[in-house]
């Protein structure tokens, strides 16, 4: 079976999966509750999140050998890790492996960061710890999928089974949304227009009170979901389809057949960006003059997450790609200077500006 027809019979669960570029690798390797994890038979060092504060400083974050999770920046050409997992340490929350799925960075410069078990961390660079752990579901493994911030005082994670939570500056709260499906987007331009995406085209709409479904015209399950303002929203879907919001609804503005897409970012021009992945290689999609086009193909690996301060200053974080038989992913970020798709870092490797066009070495 070729791997298009893979992932055209996969069921929710195994693009859900796919979509977090298999989340907490312990399912393969035995991590669990009650032990530490055995010496795994792969070699996992991967990035899913990407987020910054100003042109050439920026966050990743993802999950390195161990498995423990881990946050890196990328200052000035040179990237140090600012954060990774005690797995010794005694002051542990959650007695099993981290994964950071998603990072959202405040103008204040504090550090939100969500992943596996159901945990979120939090803090500056001098300090950042695991502040929630769980969200009572003893026999599940609970996943956040994504997080975002108006300010660092209204912050939002969304994950597996309808889970909420929301940060108001002092601690976090878990909020009902009334859906048991997972949820897999956030953004919010404040404490009052909140919006969720997630399985079975679900959107919804937090008004500060109460949950009200937004109309969408599909029912394919949502990826990320970004916006500029209540009238500029847009969502991306793991069937290839792109939804936008503006003063007259919901629309479906663009289908890439046979794609699933991970992120999308939009630019105050009119310009967006998204990632994606098809049979046979990695994406980026972009919005152009009003127009989406395939815009740049990246080669064999999987851009799980965008971020950019301008449409000529792009960051990419994802890994070479996941196959039947790969046993190791490297975390990778790109960088796009609006001419040119640049390597710029790659885990457990010592390289950067590697320069290519859909050449990235794993």
């Amino acid at each position: 079976m070729s791997e298009g027809d893979l992932m055209a019979a996969m069921d929710r669960h195994s693009r859900l999966l796919l979509f977090s570029l298999v989340l907490c690798i312990a399912i393969f390797v035995g991590c669990s509750d009650d032990e530490e994890p055995a010496e795994p038979e792969y070699d996992i060092q991967r990035l899913s999140a990407v987020w910054g504060t100003s042109e050439g400083n920026v966050y990743v974050a993802g999950k390195t050998n161990g498995p423990r999770g881990i946050i890196l920046e990328g200052k000035g050409g040179s990237w140090t890790t600012v954060w990774t997992e005690q797995q010794d340490s005694p002051d542990r929350v959650c007695p099993y492996c981290y994964d950071i799925e998603d990072l959202w960075v405040a103008d204040t410069g504090e550090l939100f960061g969500a992943g596996a078990p159901g945990a979120i961390v939090q803090g500056n660079l001098s300090e950042i710890n695991v502040t929630v752990c769980g969200w009572d579901a003893p026999d599940e493994i609970d996943f956040f999928y994504d997080v975002y911030g108006s300010s660092n005082e209204d912050v939002w994670a969304v994950g597996d089974f309808g889970t909420v939570a929301k940060y108001d500056g002092e601690r976090w709260l878990r909020l009902d949304p009334g859906v048991s499906d997972h949820l897999l987007g956030v953004w919010g331009s404040g404490p009052e227009n909140v919006y969720v995406s997630g399985w079975g085209g679900t959107v919804l709409r937090y008004d500060g009170a109460n949950w009200i479904s937004e109309e969408v015209p599909t029912d394919e399950d949502l990826s990320r979901i970004r916006g500029l303002s209540v009238e500029d929203i847009y969502v991306v879907g793991q069937e290839g389809g792109i939804l936008h919001k503006n003063a007259d609804g919901w629309s479906l503005e663009m289908k890439f057949e046979n794609m699933l897409l991970f992120d999308i970012f939009p630019f105050p021009d009119g310009t967006v960006f998204a990632t994606g992945v098809d049979d046979t290689t990695g994406w980026v999609l972009a919005k152009i003059d009003g127009s989406w086009q395939r815009y740049e193909d990246l080669g064999d690996v999987s851009m799980v997450s965008i971020w950019g301060s301008a449409p000529d200053d792009i960051y990419l974080a994802g890994s070479n790609r996941w196959h039947e038989s790969t046993t190791t992913l490297r975390g990778l970020v790109i960088h796009y200077d609006g001419k040119t798709w640049s390597q710029v870092y790659t885990m457990g490797e010592e390289k950067s500006g590697v320069q290519g066009r859909g050449i990235f070495a794993p």
